[in-house]
């Protein structure tokens, strides 16, 4: 229930801050946001990625993830450090990240909401709704404590 408090908070400030997938500023957002990350260079990093869904309890979560030479080498559960299964690969390289992004928008989601670092324009929070009129196919992405190595 918490969960579904927090999603629907994500998803009611987007809609508050006017964003949603059919403006182009939201997609010049990405677009300046993956200009910055190619900027910096990094290819090596780690950071926190949860996830928000009506989904089962491991999917939720806190992932850590390390990526080497821009090829993810390590993804555990950050509370516990057991092995996360393949099967699970919501948290992957930044790349990865903005694809997701880039997915939604291409497909017309009925509401896409991501803010990214404004240094490093890695995303930092990525709230999708596939359809407004269905209940429980929201998702949503925090990225924390990255930084590069």
């Amino acid at each position: 229930m918490r969960r579904s408090v927090a999603l629907l908070q994500l998803i009611a400030l987007g809609v508050v801050i006017g964003c949603n997938s059919s403006t182009a500023p939201d997609q010049h957002d990405l677009a300046l946001a993956r200009q910055r990350w190619a900027l910096g260079n990094v290819r090596s990093y780690e950071y926190v990625g949860r996830r928000s869904c009506e989904c089962g309890t491991d999917a939720v979560r806190p992932i850590a993830v390390t990526v080497t030479d821009g090829v993810v080498t390590r993804r555990v559960f950050a509370d516990t450090g057991d092995p996360v299964s393949t099967l699970a690969t919501q948290f992957a390289t930044v790349e990865a990240l903005f694809a997701l992004v880039k997915a939604a928008y291409a497909r017309h989601a009925a509401l896409v909401y991501a803010s990214y670092d404004p240094v490093t324009g890695v995303p930092v929070v990525i709230s999708i709704d596939e359809n407004l009129q269905t209940v429980d196919d929201e998702v949503g992405y925090v990225v924390s404590a990255f930084h590069s190595r």
